[in-house]
């Protein structure tokens, strides 16, 4: 009777640690599609890299009925706008794209720092094609990420939280 009771608890145990582990984790980075490459870090070589694609991101709090459906989570958009000079009829151009993508976290986006957004993100440009919407061949290698500005932190209502900065990426081979 003892051994059942035993293994009664540990199975309790363990359904209640994997539980409030995945329901209190961050949710993690970026997911790669399924078939991409993206999952891969490539090795950049310098001499073997695109003009540099450079821009802003702006992450803010989702207020749609998703928030609604899942209350655990906060939800936040990202919205990136990215420019690359082109030679176009051999006139140089600034070539902009823009780019959003969606991800749901357990602590408010003021929370993090540069540091933690860049190995959160390291695969988004991959995921989102930058490469490809810039006609460019390779894998796109986010190189910097810098908030410039965190707004309406450290209200009591998270809804507020509002960060901005800027991200450099190449496409390497």
């Amino acid at each position: 009777m003892k051994k059942n009771k035993m293994i009664v608890l540990a199975i309790i145990l363990g359904f209640n640690l994997f539980f409030y582990g995945t329901s209190l984790g961050d949710g993690g980075g970026v997911e790669p599609p399924q078939g991409s490459n993206c999952n891969k870090d490539p090795i950049p070589k310098p001499e073997i890299s695109s003009p540099l694609i450079q821009g802003y991101f702006t992450a803010a709090y989702d207020n749609s009925q998703a928030v609604l459906d899942d209350p655990i989570y906060r939800h936040y958009n990202i919205q990136v706008v990215l420019e690359m000079p082109q030679l176009i009829n051999g006139k140089e151009k600034i070539i902009r794209h823009l780019f959003s993508y969606q991800k749901k976290y357990s602590k408010p986006i003021c929370s993090y720092t540069a540091r933690d957004l860049i190995e959160r993100y390291k695969i988004l440009p991959c995921v989102l094609e930058v490469g490809k919407a810039f006609n460019l061949e390779g894998f796109p290698v986010l190189t910097k990420l810098k908030i410039i500005k965190k707004d309406f932190c450290g209200n009591n209502d998270v809804k507020d939280d509002m960060v901005y900065g800027i991200v450099k990426i190449r496409v390497v081979e």
